[in-house]
């Protein structure tokens, strides 16, 4: 284990870390949308299904490369202009509406119990995850498994249209913890998004990773086999808020 700070406030990933992403139906979502849509010109599912293929391979395809997020917003509203689609439900409605057809999660083993000894350890939690979905999606995600009251934010990188591991969502995830970015715990499952990414913003780098199974480039300060080894992990550290 590299020599590591107590940590003041935690912040996590989300999918493949507090909650297992199990599966996400992209069709099921799209479908679901289309269904609801005002359909003037009388367009095709498959009409539909071939622009977001075309979208997907062309534009989704680079976001990791150049650390570019791209909301499903912004898709839905050039597919909706192209074809001429309307719908009587909100923006946020209708991403929450795609979301909850699309995605099955669920809470990663020990995780509700090791979220509420944070809470009694009055140690400030947020959550920063890589998302063309918004950070309200996702904090109501939390919600659906009684865990969203933990946390002081839920940041996805399309409220800012940059992704992990750009090292300024972690700054600025750090800085609506209150908390400078050396005395802040990252937790995530993902040695390229999470690990590298909260190192080259000076924080503590914990890998999550129920196999045992890291990278060691770049090397987690720690590694996380299930969520009952963080409580031991902090204690050995001397962590608190007040420190």
């Amino acid at each position: 284990m590299i020599e590591m700070r107590p940590a003041k406030g935690i912040l996590f990933d989300l999918g493949g870390t507090l909650l297992g992403e199990f599966a996400f139906d992209h069709q099921a979502g799209r479908r679901r949308l289309f269904e609801s849509a005002r359909n003037p010109r009388g367009v095709t599912m498959e009409e539909y299904a071939h622009i977001a293929q075309e979208y997907h391979t062309t534009v989704w395809a680079d976001r990791d490369e150049h650390m570019i997020e791209v909301p499903v917003r912004s898709f839905w509203r050039m597919a909706d202009e192209r074809l001429g689609l309307a719908y009587d439900a909100s923006p946020d409605e209708m991403e929450w509406e795609f979301w909850k057809t699309a995605a099955t999660m669920s809470p990663e083993p020990g995780v509700a119990e090791a979220l509420s000894n944070l809470t009694a350890r009055e140690l400030p939690l947020g959550v920063l995850s890589n998302s063309a979905f918004s950070g309200e999606v996702l904090t109501r995600e939390l919600g659906r498994h009684d865990l969203a009251g933990c946390f002081k934010f839920v940041i996805s990188s399309a409220d800012y249209g940059i992704r992990k591991p750009h090292r300024s969502l972690f700054l600025t995830a750090a800085a609506r913890l209150g908390i400078e970015p050396q005395d802040v715990w990252f937790i995530g499952d993902s040695p390229a998004h999470d690990i590298a990414g909260a190192k080259a913003a000076g924080m503590t780098a914990i890998a999550y990773s129920p196999n045992g199974d890291v990278s060691a480039d770049p090397a987690p300060h720690a590694v996380l086999r299930h969520w009952d080894d963080l409580a031991p992990l902090l204690d050995a550290q001397g962590s608190s808020p007040q420190q």
